[in-house]
């Protein structure tokens, strides 16, 4: 159930954080709903019908220059979205659930980003400005400048398999969240986290082989994979987040000993997982305390 509720909670929190806005500032221009903060003005909600939307550079005089959190949330009919040069920041989630959008071009300006902005979106590539100092677009798929941290792979985007480039050390939190036409990911080695939500809602991913440098595995990061039925964890893994295999379709798994932390529901609880640990580790006090059946693995094992 607490895995369930995280797909609930960015939708709860959205209208939760908009509502709040609505009664303490009630600030309106047009079909827009705003915040001011030291003279700069936060676009909090539209409510608009428009198919293409422009956001204003400024109101009353004074610049926009965040789209916030949830600001566009579940915006059915829009299609396109305009930023202005003005916009440096562009909030978690802030285009979450809005499936007619496909098209948003992010200016050199935004240099900050939140987590899942995109996510179930219609956007099928990532466009953004290629002088902006803090992005780089690959393939449709966004990145730090560095290419470093892997951001965003738009749910959208066309094709079943996806090989993350050399050089990648993260995949972002929410990065390939409902990429729902992918089955074979490719991680490089040297990817050394994969952080919260990476792989939610990923029905069909099937293949997604986790290179040895590996050290962390995010809360639900491979919630709901369904079709993924073989996972093996590297020997240097150390955290397993909560809910990361939870409702995923992995049948077997060895957890090696040099993981020290495991998160609540880490692996479906009701699944039919055969485990495999090695004896005295933490994964097999874990597996305990959980009261999951294992078999022992290791030269040790009794």
């Amino acid at each position: 159930m607490k895995s369930c509720l995280r797909f609930l909670l960015p939708a709860l929190l959205c209208v939760l954080c908009r509502a709040a806005a609505a009664e303490s500032e009630a600030l309106f221009f047009g079909d827009f709903r705003y915040t001011v903060a030291d003279g700069c003005v936060t676009v909090a909600d539209y409510a608009g019908s428009d198919a293409r939307v422009v956001v204003p550079s400024e109101i009353d005089g004074m610049r926009v220059t965040e789209i916030g959190q949830g600001a566009f949330y579940c915006n059915e009919g829009v299609r396109e979205i305009v930023i202005p040069e003005t916009v440096v920041k562009i909030g978690w989630s802030a285009f979450w659930g809005s499936g007619d959008l496909t098209t948003v071009r992010i200016p050199k300006s935004v240099t900050e980003i939140g987590d899942g902005a995109f996510r179930m979106t219609g956007v099928a590539a990532i466009d953004i400005d290629p002088e902006n100092p803090a992005y780089e677009v690959i393939d449709g798929v966004l990145f730090d400048k560095a290419q470093k941290a892997l951001h965003t792979y738009p749910g959208m985007k066309p094709g079943e398999a996806y090989a993350v480039p050399e050089g990648v050390e993260r995949i972002g939190d929410n990065a390939f969240y409902g990429a729902m036409e992918l089955t074979r990911v490719a991680l490089p080695e040297g990817l050394t986290e994969i952080g919260p939500c990476a792989f939610s809602g990923c029905y069909a991913l099937a293949e997604c082989a986790l290179p040895d440098s590996v050290v962390s595995i995010g809360y639900d990061a491979f919630y709901g994979c369904y079709a993924l039925e073989r996972i093996v964890l590297p020997e240097g893994l150390r955290s397993i987040g909560s809910g990361a295999f939870r409702l995923s379709g992995v049948l077997r798994i060895v957890i090696p000993a040099s993981v020290t932390e495991i998160g609540e529901e880490a692996f479906d609880p009701f699944g039919e997982i055969d485990f495999l640990v090695v004896a005295g580790s933490d994964a097999e006090k874990y597996l305990i305390e959980h009261k999951l059946p294992y078999a022992l693995v290791g030269a040790d094992k009794k």
